[in-house]
């Protein structure tokens, strides 16, 4: 009789054991569920505020492209130094995309770069000086640039504003007949690119629309 109290005795503490010991397991496991759900929360909220301030910075970039943005108003009409043979000058004017914004074209500003058929890109130089004719322009045997004011003067251009482009490529560097030509225009935020090609017959003030 004794001994089977002492084995019921023995029986009711192991139980007690047992249960104290899966209590302990699953408050480790509720205190592990809880550190992990902590850690998932505290990466979510620092990858949410990152994409927040990635998000925000990318819209601010897209804002400052989109103000900063050219685009060609009419064609280009071309020139040349020699009649029949290549064109060497090309006048075309821009405006803004959006009636908000600016533009800085100053020569320290802006790049301008010129490729004819397949030759390599050529950064053209800024004139200084406005050319009398497309002839003219293609006559000094530079790739350069300048820039007129049919709307407009300074070097920031405006939503009620409009530039007027002069690009001239060497006479060795003219385009001929069927040959692409291409102008691209780096504002430091945005890029016009104008791809055109010269038509079959060569002549002076073509509109190439």
């Amino acid at each position: 009789m004794i001994e089977n109290k002492y084995v019921s005795y023995k029986r009711k503490k192991r139980s007690k054991l047992r249960r104290a010991s899966e209590g302990m397991t699953a408050a480790i496991i509720l205190i592990a569920f809880i550190i992990t759900a902590a850690g998932i929360a505290f990466v979510i909220l620092t990858m949410g505020s990152e994409m927040q301030l990635e998000l925000g910075n990318v819209g601010q970039e897209g804002k400052d492209a989109a103000s900063s943005a050219l685009q060609v108003e009419g064609g280009i009409v071309t020139g040349y130094s020699t009649a029949g043979t290549t064109v060497t000058g090309f006048a075309f004017n821009v405006k803004l995309v959006l009636p908000t914004g600016q533009v800085d074209l100053s020569s320290d500003a802006i790049t301008v770069w010129l490729k004819i058929g397949s030759d390599e890109e050529v950064e053209c130089t800024y004139e200084g000086a406005a050319f009398s004719t497309l002839a003219a322009a293609g006559a000094n045997n530079d790739d350069e640039y300048y820039i007129g004011w049919p709307s407009g003067s300074g070097d920031v251009i405006t939503s009620s504003e409009m530039a007027r482009f002069y690009v001239s490529a060497t006479t060795a560097n003219g385009a001929i007949e069927s040959e692409d030509v291409v102008i691209i225009l780096n504002t430091g935020v945005a890029t016009l690119k104008i791809t055109k090609t010269i038509p079959i017959g060569l002549v002076t003030g073509v509109n190439l629309l």
